[in-house]
């Protein structure tokens, strides 16, 4: 809808419409989903009704009539604006311009930023301008105005000329609170109970009639309140950012002059002594502050006769000399007792000045590289390079009544402070472990150039604290503690500090020497004591007791019946009678006992060894013991616990238990016993062997050419560095013959076969399981093994037979070649050669590294790929990419995989590219596999079942 130049009344009615203006004074009314537009400057006076907010800067409208109840804001431009508000809370502000406001109904907020004025022209004619108007009606809601320039009345001369008066506008009618901001300087108020807040000019302010609230702050210079007002009328005053502490009372004439410690905020309570009549006050009611705390007019009158009683403040103490150097920051805090006040009531505040006077006779400031923090009472600063000797001041108190005192103190600069430096390293110390010590670190150690006393203090070297048995005396430079036991070495740092707080660090190394005692008994009941060294403690004759403590003690009772406590670290308990008594509590280390006798473990030992050459027997605990025979032939019982079992070169009887157990053998005469379910055993043999009843591993030692035999259990059988025969028997066996040109029967079961060496035979009879290979040489099956898997990263090939077999390849470039049967290829990491041989074959990826576009996989090339349908075609092959696509859930056609597969012909092969998840973001299309010799599009492939989701 657009107007023509005559002026239009614009309006939609229902539907979203677009209102254009023209050239005439147009009227807009504007629904919620109507457009407008008025571009014309000068297009006339335009009028909207709007229920949105509205900035009138933003095009060339002029007048504004808020529709509806919604709490809107209006915004003028530089014209003369006509804003009317709604019935909701209205902001309205008419910026440049004499502009008339009426809010309505509605708590409105007004910004009047021009009144009614006069000026001058070049002729010296005065002539009148127009300032903000703003109207509210009656029972229009709690209405506030905002004013930046004072509101005065216009006269006339003598010539009828307009001049200003120095009288005030009231604030308008119906309007319930004023702010003043910017210029404004003055504020009345009206019938009304209003609230008038001043801003930072010195105000003058009367409320007039009605309970009026003033609102003073912090910063707001010096202002005149007049609560002269019917006496029924309640009037505050509110005092924001000063405390009822802060605050002196002075009378003057019949007004109060209010001050606050330490600023230039003043207030006047005008007329404030001036007698009540009968209908009419001078005084406010209350002064509220921010803590809550009330005043009423006998707190004033408190407060004022406080100042005829009130003493100047005195000088109680001397400023010492305040010592700085040029370049270098310093502070000093200035004590609390320097003046005082001997009114309780009262306090005071504080500032520095020159002692010297400017022309106008004022102390001077203090320079500009000095600063006075008055609430900590602090001196700070940095004296430059052209400031030298004493500098006088004044530091004067002053109280709540203005009363001042001073006293004078200097501050000398000295040049530029220099550093400690450091004179001679602190050697490392060695100390002894655990026993009390004491080192002085030398005086001559650090020297300061000015001559400072220097402040030491010691922490270890990254600053952290000293431990808590390690103390340092700063005054007589000592260092002392006595350490625990098996203390490791500290890195300790002295740093020293001058006057001006520079400073300088030696680090130095306490090493804790930890002594290996030897310490013999005699003929008699001996108590020997170790300590935190690795101790030998010997009882020899008598019925001894023996304490190795920390350390991996040796302790041998000797003859007697003797009793041992080992204590911390890794002991050994020597035992030549069957009385001996050894105790040895929970985690204190890993123990063994020599024992010359028939002996069992107590409690918390791990590891016994039969010395001697007589035949007798050892027994563990429920720990996982090693138990060692000696020459004779020895009974070893392991009990609970995984076991380590070692006759010795006798015929030795072994005895596992419950546990995961070791057993060495190294004689044909060694007897291992094991029951069933006790535990996955081995059996290490330097021997040829052959496993007994229950007993699941055999590892052949040495280097002599031996043979190892299984059971009917999933026996692991590993051979050594010579040429072995390993012969698994029943069971899913695992065989490694090792280094040598092994030969490995697998026999029935599931067997797996670990080839490295060419000359490895495997024999594997028709029939007898599923069995694979994993060779680290290039392998090709024999018969009756089905599968092959290549190990470690070498490019090295696999080729299989004519069952059915899984190749699997390494991380390496593979060639992986089926041969006849339906084979799966697997090449993983590395671009593989692939050849399936006669069958249905299936290249097969997997899911390797999640973050790869292939996810691990190479990119291979298939050399033989057969073109058919699966269902049909005994030489069509497949390809298996399941496993790498990402969120594909249709069905099987070439619409639903056409996103993360596609085939490119390129001359006589086809590649084929896959995105593993369709989005082409993430996963970008790479290609994963060429087929050598094959054109075939993806829609034949998807056809054929030949690609496996």
């Amino acid at each position: 809808m657009k107007a023509g130049d005559g002026g239009a009344y614009l309006d939609g009615g229902a539907g979203t419409d677009h209102l254009v203006g023209g050239s005439g004074d147009d009227t807009f009314i504007v629904d919620e989903q109507d457009t407008y537009e008025e571009n014309d400057p000068n297009g006339g006076y335009d009028t909207i009704h709007i229920s949105q907010n509205i900035d009138l800067s933003l095009g060339y409208l002029e007048a504004v009539t808020l529709l509806g109840s919604q709490n809107l804001s209006i915004y003028g431009n530089t014209s003369d604006n006509k804003l009317i508000g709604n019935a909701g809370n209205n902001y309205i502000d008419g910026r440049a311009g004499s502009d008339y406001m009426q809010g309505g109904l509605g708590n409105d907020y007004y910004v009047v930023d021009t009144t009614e004025t006069i000026e001058t022209d070049e002729n010296g004619n005065t002539y009148f301008i127009e300032g903000d108007q703003v109207v509210e009606d009656v029972d229009g809601g709690i209405d506030t105005l905002e004013r930046w320039e004072d509101a005065r009345f216009i006269s006339q001369d003598e010539n009828g000329n307009p001049v200003l008066t120095d009288s005030y506008k009231i604030l308008e009618n119906n309007i319930e609170n004023l702010i003043l901001k910017g210029n404004a300087k003055t504020g009345f108020g009206n019938d009304l109970d209003n609230i008038i807040v001043g801003n930072e000019q010195d105000n003058y302010i009367d409320g007039l009639a009605g309970n009026d609230t003033y609102i003073f702050s912090r910063g707001g210079g010096t202002d005149t309140y007049s609560f002269e007002d019917n006496i029924d009328a309640v009037n505050i005053l509110k005092i924001q950012g000063y405390s009822a502490n802060d605050v002196s009372a002075q009378k003057y004439g019949d007004s109060v002059y209010l001050s606050f410690k330490g600023t230039n905020d003043h207030i006047w309570l005008s007329n404030y002594y001036i007698a009540d009549t009968e209908n009419t006050t001078y005084k406010m009611d209350q002064i509220n502050f921010d803590s809550g705390v009330i005043w009423g007019v006998d707190d004033i009158n408190t407060l004022v006769n406080r100042a005829l009683t009130n003493h100047a403040p005195t000088v109680n103490a001397a400023i010492p000399l305040i010592t700085s150097n040029q370049g270098t920051e310093f502070s000093y805090k200035f004590a609390n007792n320097i003046i005082v006040d001997q009114d309780s009531w009262d306090s005071l505040s504080y500032k520095i000045t020159l002692t010297t006077k400017d022309s106008s006779g004022q102390y001077q400031s203090i320079p500009s590289w000095l600063s006075f923090d008055t609430a900590t009472q602090t001196l700070s600063g940095t004296p430059p390079a052209n400031v030298t000797g004493n500098l006088s001041f004044f530091y004067w108190g002053t109280d709540m009544y203005g009363y001042s005192t001073a006293t004078s103190f200097n501050l000398k600069v000295s040049l530029p402070n220099q550093a400690p430096t450091l004179l001679n390293a602190i050697a490392d110390q060695s100390v002894t472990d655990a026993k009390a010590f004491s080192y002085t670190v030398p005086a001559t150690t650090f020297k300061d150039p000015d001559g400072d006393t220097l402040t030491y203090s010691a922490t270890l070297e990254d600053g952290s604290a000293l431990p808590s048995w390690l103390s340092f005396n700063p005054t007589t430079r000592v260092l002392s503690g006595t350490s625990p036991d098996n203390t490791v070495p500290l890195n300790i740092k002295i740093t020293v500090k001058d006057i001006a707080n520079q400073s300088v660090s030696d680090v130095f190394k306490l090493i804790f020497v930890v002594q290996n005692q030897t310490i013999n008994g005699t003929s008699n009941a001996d108590t020997l004591y170790g300590a935190s060294g690795n101790d030998t403690l010997t009882g020899q004759a008598g019925n001894d007791i023996l304490y190795g403590q920390a350390g991996n003690d040796t302790l041998n009772g000797g003859t007697g019946n003797d009793t041992m406590y080992g204590g911390k670290g890794d002991d050994t308990y020597i035992v030549d009678s069957t009385a001996d008594v050894i105790s040895e509590s929970v985690n204190e280390g890993t123990d063994i006992v020599q024992s010359s006798v028939t002996y069992t473990l107590l409690n918390n030992v791990e590891n016994l060894t039969l010395t001697g050459t007589t035949a007798i027997n050892g027994t563990g605990n429920a720990l996982n013991n090693v138990i060692v025979g000696n020459s004779a032939i020895n009974t070893l019982t392991g009990g609970v616990g995984d076991d380590y079992l070692n006759g010795g070169v006798g015929a030795d009887k072994l005895l596992g238990g419950i546990g995961n157990d070791s057993y060495v053998i190294d004689n044909t005469g060694d007897i291992v016993t094991e029951n069933a379910g006790e535990g996955i055993d081995t059996v290490l043999s330097s021997i040829t062997y052959t496993l007994g009843n229950n007993l699941e591993n055999l590892t052949l030692i040495g280097s002599t050419a031996i043979n190892g035999t299984g059971n009917a259990l999933n026996n692991v059988l590993v051979g050594n560095s010579a040429i072995n025969t390993l012969t698994a028997g029943v069971g899913d066996d695992y065989l490694d013959g090792g280094a040598g040109a092994d030969k490995l029967l697998g026999g029935i079961g599931n067997d797996t076969y670990v080839i490295d060496n060419t000359g490895d035979i495997v024999t594997e009879n028709a029939g007898e399981g599923i069995d694979t290979v994993l060779s680290s040489i290039t392998y090709t099956l024999s018969s009756n093994l089905e599968n092959l898997t290549l190990t470690g990263s070498t490019a090295i090939n696999a080729t299989g037979n004519t069952l059915n077999n899984t190749l699997t390849g390494n991380s390496g470039v593979n060639a992986l070649n089926g041969g006849a049967g339906n084979d799966i290829l697997d090449g993983q990491g590395g671009n593989d050669q692939l050849t399936g041989g006669t069958g249905i074959d299936t290249a097969l990826y997997q899911l390797l590294v999640q973050s790869d576009a292939l996810g691990g996989n190479g990119t291979d090339v298939w050399s033989d790929f057969t073109i058919g349908n699966t269902t049909s075609n005994t030489n069509a092959d497949k390809i298996d990419i399941g496993d790498l696509l990402i969120g594909y859930s249709g069905i099987y056609n070439f619409t639903s995989l056409e996103p993360f597969i596609k085939t490119v012909v390129s001359g006589l092969n086809t590649q084929l590219y896959i995105d593993r998840d369709g989005a082409g973001t993430t996963y970008s299309s790479s290609l994963l596999l060429t087929l050598n010799n094959t054109n075939v599009n993806l829609n034949d492939l998807i056809n054929n079942q030949q690609i496996i989701i």
